[in-house]
């Protein structure tokens, strides 16, 4: 993680948190340039309402996100609200957020907006940051853009910073995109990564109650894989963010959990990759590796893939991002947290991806976001 180091303080939450470099950074599956937060919370209710009331961003995520309000300068400033202006933004697509997910985004902030056309660019795959590299180099820089690499991109100055103003009322780290001492991205969510989302059939017909600790899981495991069902489904290929998504989890929950410092005192080199508590999360994940309860082509399928089989069945747990909340599958669909080895509920509650504005923008004073954000909708709760 680069920029200025977070700091820790007590989160808005009623549940224990505390804020940290992600644990993307840990896992090294994230580009080490985007300030990624997460919070540690020990709630085991809070993480399945959080599960089922998603408000996330990731490539899989089919919940609502929050639509960010344009605000306009004021007349003392030489805005006009209604003023003819035109945007581009870059995303992605996905699974869920479809080409008619984000036009529905548009739509609304053009109900407030009418004169404002957004034209939004899409990613030829899920790696924004890749692609958005790709136009800065060659001058093409949408005016918005979903998920940049922050540090790289302020280093070049490609990024306008945001107002403090602009921040107030976002629920956030006060660190989340913040880079020599200003912020340069607009986080609009939180990410609990991951929950274990299961087939409740199976898990009825085998008779498994749902696993509260690391035991009863690896039991589980045992007993899907013996009735010749596979017991995780894992991906990754080109999305390589999904391949290492239950050793992330494993770190959070065992070395993070046990010391929600670990990040800043490794950064600091106070503690070690072979401390106990690190060696035993990969320990953990090495084990379900051996014992070969994870799909066979586990790093050859990407993201699209790996949601596709969860939903046809063909695996019984899946370990995702609360995201993963609203897929349709013909069997009941439920979730539980990743247990931890201690027996605490232990859960990373990541701040990631962001809306960055473009320095070369002619529309500055037009991108900023208002001090409230537009209610989210809700994922479905039909998980029981």
């Amino acid at each position: 993680m680069t920029g200025k180091p977070p700091t820790f303080r007590a989160g808005k939450s009623p549940s224990t948190r505390r804020f940290l470099g992600a644990s993307r950074d840990v896992g090294g599956t994230a580009s080490s340039s985007i300030p990624r937060h997460n919070s540690v919370h020990n709630d085991s209710k809070k993480c399945q309402e959080e599960a089922r009331h998603a408000e996330c961003h990731r490539p899989g995520g089919g919940v609502r996100f929050r639509p960010y309000r344009l605000q306009r300068p004021s007349p003392e400033t030489g805005g006009d609200a209604q003023a003819t202006a035109e945007i581009t933004f870059l995303t992605f697509q996905s699974p869920n957020l479809t080409k008619e997910f984000w036009n529905k985004q548009v739509a609304e902030i053009q109900k407030e907006f009418p004169n404002l056309k957004v034209t939004i660019q899409y990613t030829p795959n899920l790696d924004c940051q890749g692609y958005a590299k790709q136009l800065l180099a060659m001058g093409n820089l949408p005016d918005v853009i979903w998920d940049v690499p922050l540090q790289d991109f302020v280093t070049a100055g490609a990024l306008l910073p945001y107002d403090v103003a602009d921040l107030a009322d976002i629920d956030a780290p006060d660190t989340a995109g913040l880079v020599e001492d200003k912020h340069y991205a607009l986080t609009l969510g939180a990410q609990v990564i991951p929950m274990i989302y299961y087939n409740k059939d199976v898990l009825e017909d085998l008779g498994i109650e749902v696993p509260t600790t690391y035991e009863e899981l690896t039991a589980a495991a045992k007993t899907i894989e013996a009735a010749g069902l596979t017991p995780f489904l894992l991906g990754g290929g080109a999305d390589t963010w999904a391949s290492t998504i239950v050793l992330d989890g494993m770190i959070t929950t065992d070395a993070v959990g046990a010391n929600p410092d670990w990040v800043e005192r490794r950064k600091a080199g106070e503690v070690s990759f072979t401390d106990p508590e690190f060696a035993s999360a990969v320990e953990k994940w090495n084990a379900l590796c051996a014992a070969g309860y994870f799909n066979a082509d586990a790093l050859t399928i990407d993201y699209s893939q790996l949601s596709a089989k969860f939903a046809a069945g063909d695996g019984i747990m899946y370990p995702m991002g609360i995201w993963a909340g609203t897929t349709k599958a013909d069997f009941k669909v439920g979730v539980f947290p990743l247990p931890s080895r201690s027996g605490d509920v232990v859960q990373g509650l990541n701040y990631g991806q962001a809306l960055g504005v473009s320095a070369t923008t002619k529309n500055a004073t037009r991108l900023r976001p208002s001090q409230s954000l537009a209610r989210s909708e809700k994922a479905p709760t039909s998980l029981n």
